[in-house]
């Protein structure tokens, strides 16, 4: 007995089981409010760019520093193309929302299916709201079913395969480097199997009907009086969230955009 009780306390201090340990209590005892809107099917058909788009937190490990950091991609499912990058020491809620508003200011995200796993940064009140108030439709995957988000685990291992396992990075700066590299062979020249051409060619030739389809929701009508008065309180979360986004501050760089 005393041999497995100091087996388990070894264990517990190997870096990687160290933090499975940390983000199993942080999702076991982390308190939200709201119903979540779980994927009904899983595989997605999607007819334009912009219409779903994926995300999902992958861990980089770079030698010289002996940890991890994290890498936080948005893609968007038709074309496969890579909306938005973030690569830190860590990805907290502010992040997530400062990366939506990011893809809010370049193409919008109203009417977007945005589909994530139940990682502590997805499921946190603050970005519920603020996906909601910027009217997207917000979906999370079963638990324990990364099938059901395969096109962002697909992008990921893609990652793992061609970047993780040729580079023993020299520094987190190294890592960020050949990412943003990465990310832009990946985007502009890589030719994707499943879709037949390069990301950014089936993005351009079919953008003209995302921009037709945000303009067709500019012009729908305002909610009527009533549903703004009930909407009050997430407005009110939302003035916060914009109030309190200026105290943080994400090292996503331009390196790391299109």
């Amino acid at each position: 007995m005393v041999g497995l009780l100091y087996f388990f306390i070894k264990l517990s201090n190997v870096p990687r089981v160290k933090y499975l340990f940390r983000t199993l209590l942080k999702i076991l005892f982390l308190r939200t409010s709201g119903k979540r809107r779980f994927v009904q099917h899983r595989k997605i058909a999607a007819t334009y760019p912009m219409e779903y788009l994926c995300l999902d937190i992958k861990y980089i490990y770079v030698h010289a520093d002996r940890r991890n950091y994290y890498l936080l991609t948005i893609l968007d499912v038709f074309s496969r193309r890579t909306v938005d990058q973030i690569f830190q020491k860590s990805i907290r809620q502010m992040d997530v929302i400062n990366a939506f508003r990011r893809i809010q200011q370049l193409y919008g995200i109203k009417g977007v299916t945005i589909r994530n796993d139940n990682g502590s940064q997805f499921i946190a009140n603050s970005v519920k709201q603020y996906l909601r108030a910027a009217e997207a439709n917000q979906e999370f995957t079963h638990v324990a079913t990364p099938e059901e988000n395969s096109y962002i685990e697909a992008f990921h291992s893609i990652v793992q395969r061609e970047v993780v396992d040729r580079y023993e990075f020299d520094s987190f700066y190294h890592a960020k480097h050949i990412l943003a590299a990465h990310r832009s062979w990946y985007d502009n020249r890589r030719n994707h199997r499943m879709i037949g051409m390069i990301p950014k060619e089936k993005w351009e030739q079919n953008i003209h009907i995302t921009e037709a389809k945000q303009r067709q929701f500019s012009e729908q009508p305002k909610a009527p009086l009533n549903e703004t008065k009930n909407n009050e309180q997430t407005e009110y979360m939302i003035e916060q969230i914009q109030l309190t986004s200026n105290e943080y501050y994400t090292t996503n760089s331009q390196i790391l955009s299109n």
